[in-house]
């Protein structure tokens, strides 16, 4: 089976945040334009890290989707933050 286009991905992405959280998915709506630049394997990966941050921690999923927009501009890059917030799960 194919893995589904990265667009399809995102949606289903969006979609399973949605499922967590309403709020999860409207700040993470607000804050896709900061990530969107960076390409579609870092949205759904930032999306990806996003749902499991809320979920293991409502807060914490909060304020790191809500911290992004801020942490784009000084950093210009996604990634690397992304990674080292999903170190909390751990």
């Amino acid at each position: 089976m194919m893995a589904p286009l990265p667009r399809v991905a995102i949606q289903e992405a969006l979609d399973a945040l949605s499922g967590v959280s309403f709020v999860a998915y409207r700040d993470a709506l607000e804050s896709l334009p900061a990530i969107e630049p960076h390409g579609e394997d870092v949205v759904l990966a930032w999306l990806t890290a996003c749902r499991q941050l809320f979920a293991f921690d409502r807060e914490a999923g909060k304020a790191f989707i809500r911290g992004t927009p801020e942490a784009e501009k000084v950093s210009e890059t996604v990634l690397p933050w992304t990674h080292q917030a999903l170190q909390f799960l751990k």
